[in-house]
């Protein structure tokens, strides 16, 4: 019974591991860019972006539903932040690999990143 709570206890899925199997190998928290732009301080923050559709700069704020669509349709706002990036994401297929359950916590981590990486939200040790 141990053993099978051991191995429950690391198949757990939080918004922290999905970053690390899903986003931390383009995206930073601490603000350095790198492959895509950094997740320091996201979360309702005003961002400039590409409509590739109408070839048109604007500012957005980055809300819960700006996040979504950018995970599950990569490529429709590109985000600028005064640099160009290639728009790669659209080629990792999220709107087929994650679940609705893993965008939510995906979402959850974009509120708080450096919060999640520092281990801010873990679980306590259970007695």
């Amino acid at each position: 019974a141990a053993f099978e709570a051991a191995v429950k206890k690391l198949n757990v899925v939080t918004p922290d591991k999905l970053y690390q199997l899903n986003c931390a190998s383009c995206h930073s928290v601490d603000g350095t860019v790198m492959v895509g732009p950094s997740f320091k301080g996201i979360w309702e923050s005003k961002r400039q972006v590409f409509d590739p559709a109408n070839g048109e700069t604007k500012t957005i704020t980055a809300d819960e539903a700006y996040l979504r669509e950018s995970i599950l349709q990569a490529g429709k706002l590109l985000s600028r932040e005064g640099k160009e990036f290639d728009n790669q994401m659209a080629a990792q297929g999220f709107e087929n690999k994650l679940k609705p359950a893993d965008v939510d916590m995906l979402i959850e981590f974009l509120k708080d990143p450096e919060g999640w990486v520092a281990g801010k939200y873990a679980e306590p040790e259970k007695k």
